[in-house]
């Protein structure tokens, strides 16, 4: 096991909690693109995975992840799918970086899991172009341009160690 950091957007999270799939709602009539994913998952999908498929993001964000998920399945299935994933950084460094490029706000947990996939997450994030070169760069582990910021796709179990909210001066404790 190792230890990473995950920022939870969603403030769900609590000390010995582990995270695992969660089951998927049946889709909306209409929605092909997320019929598609919710068949590709029969076993569920983490919470990131649960709020695509239930279109809690925004069109570009969904788009982009159809986009990176279609290129993961066809060329590289041997890598983990971001929808059954759990994000985490590596160091208290990189999750301060992610927490304030991508203005997320919620608590920072340590993490225990089974080393996960690295991958430049500014690959995607910063591009502009043809979505399906960045998908293939994020996926082959390309390096990027500087500034890099090296995100972990986790596979559950993970199991939610402390709060660690206090690396980017948040003194309040999360239950």
């Amino acid at each position: 096991m190792a230890i990473f950091y995950h920022l939870d957007g969603h403030k769900l999270l609590r000390r010995d909690l582990i995270i695992w799939f969660e089951a998927l709602p049946p889709p909306e009539q209409g929605a092909s693109e997320v019929y598609e994913l919710a068949r590709w998952f029969p076993e569920g999908v983490t919470r990131f995975g649960l709020s695509i498929l239930k279109g809690l993001a925004c069109e570009g964000h969904l788009k982009r992840e159809t986009t990176l998920e279609s290129v993961r399945r066809e060329f590289y299935p041997d890598r983990p799918s971001r929808y059954t994933s759990v994000f985490a950084c590596k160091s208290p460094e990189d999750i301060i970086r992610f927490h304030s490029q991508f203005d997320y706000d919620g608590p920072i947990w340590k993490v225990d899991a089974t080393e996960g996939f690295k991958a430049d997450v500014n690959l995607f994030w910063q591009r502009f172009g043809d979505p399906i070169d960045y998908s293939h760069a994020y996926w082959t582990q390309t390096d990027g341009d500087p500034p890099q910021l090296f995100e972990y796709l986790l596979k559950p179990p993970v199991t939610v160690i402390e709060d660690v909210a206090w690396i980017v001066g948040d003194h309040r404790p999360h239950t």
